[in-house]
């Protein structure tokens, strides 16, 4: 890879030196070909880690497995361009105030209350003052919602991806349920689960747009 790079940088500085139809087509076809390479190889690297990844969950080495996963994640993790807007229209580049943007704009849209103003009808009016009581999940319930947990979707802050909790058995799953059910009795989060990972989706014709 590294020497098809080469070559293309020299085909690159040939064709500043001497712009001329041949010096340009020649660049080009050293480009093609470079960038073929560099596919390939990148292909081949990723082919040799998921085959490595396969085989340590095939010997159930978890420990292994997990490791491998989030080298893997860490290596293929995109960066995200620090940019939006802020009330006012104004763009805005440091990182600090992209980051308080975010706060205040998660911030406004997540507290608020609900009051009679939003309900349908009288009933439901009523109904906001009156506490009703709720059973907790069953276990059933729960291991049933971890099994219906979609594969190949993004890990949390944590790194743990959802096929990691599905292949760890009952043993894993009788724990969850029971975090859950003292989360329940004391009506609390964790405070690891109140963090979350912000990834901006950007318009295609306005880069500043989210």
């Amino acid at each position: 890879m590294q020497g098809s790079n080469k070559r293309k940088e020299y085909s690159e500085k040939k064709s500043l030196q001497i712009r001329t139809r041949a010096t340009q087509e020649e660049y080009e076809e050293k480009r093609r070909i470079a960038t073929k390479i560099c596919r390939n190889k990148k292909k081949h690297w990723l082919n040799n880690r998921i085959k490595e990844i396969e085989e340590v969950h095939r010997r159930n080495e978890t420990r292994k497995f997990y490791k491998y996963i989030k080298i893997f994640k860490t290596t293929e993790q995109a960066r995200t361009l620090l940019l939006c807007k802020n009330d006012k229209g104004k763009v805005l580049t440091e990182k600090q105030q992209v980051l308080e943007r975010w706060k205040h704009y998660f911030n406004e849209a997540l507290n608020w209350e609900l009051t009679p103003e939003h309900t349908n009808s009288e009933h439901e009016s009523e109904n906001l003052n009156e506490e009703v009581e709720i059973p907790p999940s069953t276990y059933n319930e729960v291991s049933d919602i971890i099994q219906k947990l979609r594969n190949n979707k993004a890990p949390g802050p944590d790194n743990i991806i959802y096929e990691l909790i599905k292949e760890g058995g009952r043993k894993l799953k009788h724990r969850i349920y029971m975090l859950i059910l003292k989360i329940w009795e004391k009506e609390e989060l964790p405070a690891d689960w109140e963090n979350s990972i912000i990834c901006p989706l950007y318009k295609k014709r306005r880069s500043n747009a989210v």
